[in-house]
């Protein structure tokens, strides 16, 4: 027994050692995600929450209308990192008005919470695979969101479901969305202010090129991949409208010609 329990101990102390080895790893082939980088002459504003050891990316965006939006809110549920953005601002998180997700994993999804004015916006579920999973996790965001019976504040803004090619507009600011199944069911795209947010449906790196989702947090890679083609045809022509490409773990890279160049060679 004794020998046993020395067994797994070094089979569980040599996993943990290969997991920080491969997180290291990845994050090295990372491109950079900076805290506090503005882009499209200060409109949007990079947000990293280091609150796990790979970063987390959300972006805020300042709206014509006077209000705040966000893409993505970071796997803290406090927020802190997105509200203390805010503050720099000398604005108040009761200001965002919008939250576009990319996809339901806790890790974008979390942040939601602290922001009870914001209507949350998410691609509707593929039906190309089973996207129950997708509906739960929507679900949860919603359970946790501030207004339900146990909590006092004001009532939740429930999440409103995006079809593929939907653009909705506030004031004058197009937010443009594309089904992107295959990291989840519900992975999304959103092109706005010239800049394509992609989440975790693609991933930069350092040599200024674009990889597809990591296999081993997505649902089904090669249909991220055929999407990530798919997605790439739509835009080809449209090249000149699209600025960045920005992600969820890494920084922005310039243009649409990596994912051009990604789509060629696969």
């Amino acid at each position: 027994m004794k020998r046993l329990l020395i067994a797994v101990s070094i089979v569980i102390s040599v996993l943990v050692v290969l997991g920080f080895v491969g997180m290291w790893a990845v994050k090295k082939g990372m491109s950079p995600l900076v805290d506090g980088a503005q882009l499209q002459d200060g409109r949007v504003t990079v947000v990293v929450d280091n609150t796990s050891p790979m970063p987390v990316a959300a972006y805020l965006l300042k709206l014509n209308n006077g209000n705040l939006g966000l893409i993505d809110a970071t796997m803290d549920p406090e927020a802190k990192a997105i509200c203390s953005a805010i503050r720099r601002m000398g604005r108040s998180k009761s200001e965002v008005k919008v939250i576009f997700c990319t996809h339901s994993h806790d890790d974008h999804t979390a942040g939601c919470r602290k922001f009870p004015n914001a209507t949350i916006y998410a691609m509707k579920p593929s039906i190309q695979g089973n996207s129950q999973s997708s509906i739960s996790n929507w679900n949860r965001v919603q359970q946790a969101m501030p207004g339900n019976n146990q909590d006092p504040s004001p009532p939740r803004r429930d999440v409103q479901f995006l079809s593929d090619g939907q653009v909705l507009d506030f004031n004058g600011d197009k937010f443009e969305a594309f089904a992107l199944p295959g990291h989840t069911y519900d992975s999304a795209a959103y092109l706005v202010f010239g800049i394509l947010f992609m989440g975790d449906s693609a991933a930069g790196q350092y040599d200024g090129r674009i990889g597809s989702a990591p296999p081993f947090v997505s649902v089904d890679r090669n249909m991220n991949q055929r999407e990530l083609k798919k997605l790439a045809g739509r835009l080809q022509n449209r090249k000149s409208e699209i600025d960045y490409v920005t992600f969820g773990h890494q920084g922005p890279i310039k243009g649409l010609d990596p994912l051009l160049l990604w789509a060629s060679s696969h």
